[in-house]
């Protein structure tokens, strides 16, 4: 069974505008006990506003901040959602995700120069996403999971100089009822015990050439190491 719909969503506030349009189409398949639903999106946003340090390429130590900075932020996007059980207990829900958010109209001036960072992609943000997560339910009252997060290539400044390489964010866990006031939780983080950083780089964004930084020292987020947690929940 299939339904189609589509939404178109702009919004208005003083200085700004965005747009948003979805189209989403949605299967039930009776027979595997399976939904997806597929979402075509074009989002555009205008008027952005920040305050943005700007480092001196000739002399790094030369700081200064530039506000307000005005800029435009549009990607074209496309999803699928979906959650299948082929056999009894057993859940999958699968998300895959294609989009591409670039910068537009995003020029600074300082130190005597522009910096031009329109058409480049928003750091921090992959253009492929997948997300996995598998269940099994032992019993009504456990449960086995995993969850398994790929993100694809991402850039760690504004122009776009420096690179991350895809990684896997992974989840797993225990879900263990005891009666309906009692409840327990085992999970672990990041059991593929994978390193890096992530995010924006300090003090980058007017690095056009990353070469001279290899082995060098520079600040993001890093990314979460292995952990075990374990929680207890008691309902009065």
């Amino acid at each position: 069974m299939k339904h189609t719909a589509f939404i178109l969503k702009i919004i208005l506030p003083i200085l700004f505008f965005s747009l948003k349009i979805n189209a989403q189409e949605r299967y039930k398949d009776e027979i595997t006990d399976s939904v997806r639903i597929e979402t075509y999106t074009y989002a555009f946003k205008d008027g952005k506003s920040l305050d943005l340090d700007v480092y001196n390429p000739a002399n790094p130590t030369q700081k200064t901040t530039v506000y307000p900075v005005y800029y435009d932020i549009q990607t074209l996007g496309w999803t699928t959602d979906m959650v299948v059980s082929p056999f009894k207990n057993f859940t999958l829900h699968a998300l895959f995700t294609l989009q591409n958010p670039k910068f537009e109209n995003y020029k600074v001036e300082a130190f005597g120069q522009t910096f031009d960072y329109s058409s480049n992609n928003v750091p921090g943000i992959s253009k492929m996403l997948v997300e996995l997560d598998p269940s099994y339910q032992v019993t009504p009252d456990f449960r086995l999971w995993l969850s398994l997060r790929y993100f694809g290539k991402q850039y760690g400044n504004l122009t776009n100089s420096f690179e991350y390489k895809p990684w896997i964010e992974n989840f797993g866990g225990i879900d263990y009822r005891l009666s309906r006031k009692v409840e327990f939780k085992l999970q672990v983080v990041n059991f593929l015990d994978q390193s890096g950083i992530k995010g924006a780089l300090q003090g980058a964004d007017q690095i056009t050439d990353s070469t001279p930084y290899i082995g060098r020292t520079l600040v993001a987020q890093a990314m979460r190491p292995r952990t075990i947690e374990f929680t207890a929940i008691f309902k009065l």
